[in-house]
């Protein structure tokens, strides 16, 4: 599928070649997004960050103690509320979960 047209400047070989990390990097250090919050779990240093995307959804970023992205949200949430029910109901099932290879 052709995705380029005349006049577009999109550079899509880069963009197709950004990991996961570098779209969660863009994401929370693109000026139109914000933290909100930021909680951090017991004293590990691991802390998930709530922000809101120019889209309007709300969206969470699981980070380590230097702030390196470990997980993001796939799915973007109605409210504040709605995405920490989310990392609720996660937290609960990380303890629970299976792990089973690809």
């Amino acid at each position: 599928m052709d995705t380029t047209n005349d006049g577009d400047r999109t550079d899509w070989s880069r963009l197709r070649a950004l990991s996961e990390a570098d779209i969660a990097t863009a994401i929370t250090e693109d000026d139109d997004t914000f933290e909100v919050e930021a909680s951090t779990s017991s004293g590990s240093g691991v802390r998930y960050v709530l922000y809101r995307s120019v889209d309007g959804g709300w969206h969470w970023v699981l980070k380590d103690r230097d702030g390196a992205h470990l997980a993001i949200s796939a799915t973007a949430f109605a409210s504040k509320e709605a995405t920490a029910r989310a990392i609720d109901a996660l937290r609960s099932q990380l303890l629970t979960g299976d792990v089973k290879a690809a």
